[in-house]
């Protein structure tokens, strides 16, 4: 009752998807044995395939080059004659991403981190060109243009048995290190990442398996130009004398009727005192600090830069 193999598997067709952080893919495989058999068990798919082992995949089979994904099923179907048709699917659902092991766990406290990149376009005033110079008209006075940004980032959603400690810590921050978003690969440099919480951040307690969670969102919002900084023109209605060695400050008042500006004026940043012809690359702007850089490798779907 030995099945004789003609030819090694042939791969026929594939398929594969994925969607919200889970892989599934579907591969088919048509295998060839000697025909007519022998004896009727040899047609029986489940001999033929038997005939192929070490040959094809078997179910936990780890899948070649998909992290944490493995052979969830098999089926084998006889075509006509020698010819059969075996097929493998393929997926990293309930795999469990805090051990690396894919597939031995259901519990839904392990599952992958499902990461979603958000896009989009918003209007923000500017005060700066594209080469870093300051918009100022002729007279030196300071204009704001607005201009169309790009915004990206990522949705990322997780189980958890109960409400994240970090929350609080990370409210009002920055990233204060680089930090890798796993599912891409994708390298943000320190300061440039921002946790933020939707409004449906939490979900009601939900369960699975008899295990009870919440679902967990948050959202990395990425900026590579001014690092979630304020850019502010040092500028004012006052500036800074010297009264006899003392610092004083006093209103800015025009040379000619000694009237005082509408607009703020230019500021030298070493003395405090009215910007003598403000240029485009000479006047100053002052960094404005809002968020305070912390640790992000603590949270889920990242990882250390």
């Amino acid at each position: 009752m030995a099945v004789t193999i003609k030819a090694s598997p042939i791969l026929i067709g594939s398929s594969y998807s994925w969607s919200k952080g889970v892989y599934k893919a579907t591969y088919d495989w048509q295998l060839e044995v000697a025909f007519p058999p022998q004896n009727w068990i040899e047609v029986l798919p489940e001999v033929v395939v038997s005939a192929y082992i070490g040959q094809l995949p078997v179910e936990g089979s780890l899948h070649p080059f998909v992290w944490l994904a493995y052979c969830d099923g098999t089926k084998c179907e006889h075509l006509e004659g020698g010819f059969y048709k075996f097929s493998a699917t393929y997926t990293n659902e309930h795999s469990d991403a805090s051990k690396g092991e894919p597939g031995k766990d259901t519990n839904p406290l392990n599952d992958l981190p499902v990461v979603e990149p958000i896009a989009g376009i918003r209007s923000i005033p500017i005060y700066k060109d594209i080469e870093d110079n300051a918009l100022l008209n002729a007279a030196g006075d300071p204009l704001i243009d607005e201009a169309e940004r790009q915004t990206i980032g990522y949705t990322i959603s997780v189980n958890l048995a109960q409400l994240p400690t970090y929350i609080n810590e990370l409210v009002d921050s920055k990233s204060g290190a680089p930090i890798i978003v796993e599912k891409y690969n994708h390298l943000i440099p320190a300061e440039q990442a921002r946790f933020v919480l939707p409004s449906d951040f939490i979900s009601t307690q939900r369960s699975r398996n008899g295990t009870d969670y919440f679902a967990f969102k948050y959202e990395l919002r990425i900026d590579y130009r001014d690092d979630h900084d304020g850019k502010l023109l040092n500028a004012g209605f006052n500036e800074l004398y010297d009264d006899d060695g003392t610092t004083r400050k006093r209103p800015i008042k025009f040379s000619g009727n000694g009237g005082e500006p509408s607009e703020p004026v230019p500021l030298d940043p070493a003395t405090g005192a009215v910007l003598d012809n403000p240029a485009p690359d000479t006047v100053d702007y002052i960094t404005s600090k809002r968020y305070a850089p912390k640790d992000y490798s603590i949270l889920p779907g990242v990882k250390p830069g």
